[in-house]
């Protein structure tokens, strides 16, 4: 997941919650049952998790670009082998 995926995971996070909460008040004041009204936040926050956690497609839209490793683009110096866990090369 990108950074721009993050930003539109956490934006339809929050939307989703809030609608959601705000559908289960309504649904349980029209008919005067607490047990309805978390019913309905519970199933709209398992129906926000399942679309908001996941690392869908439309997260990974904006990959970041790494930079090559400059051991790939240099020669690599015979000082740097116990840096990376290279065995010393021995030159006769």
């Amino acid at each position: 997941m990108d950074y721009k995926g993050q930003h539109l995971a956490e934006l339809m996070g929050m939307i989703m919650l809030v609608l959601s909460a705000i559908a289960a008040f309504v649904y349980g004041y029209m008919y005067s049952e607490l047990k309805y009204t978390l019913c309905t936040f519970g199933a709209g926050t398992a129906l926000t998790t399942a679309l908001v956690v996941p690392d869908y497609p439309w997260f990974r839209k904006n990959p970041l670009r790494w930079q090559i490793p400059q051991s790939l683009l240099n020669e690599e110096p015979a000082g740097d082998n116990q840096k990376i866990g290279k065995k010393p090369t021995v030159r006769s």
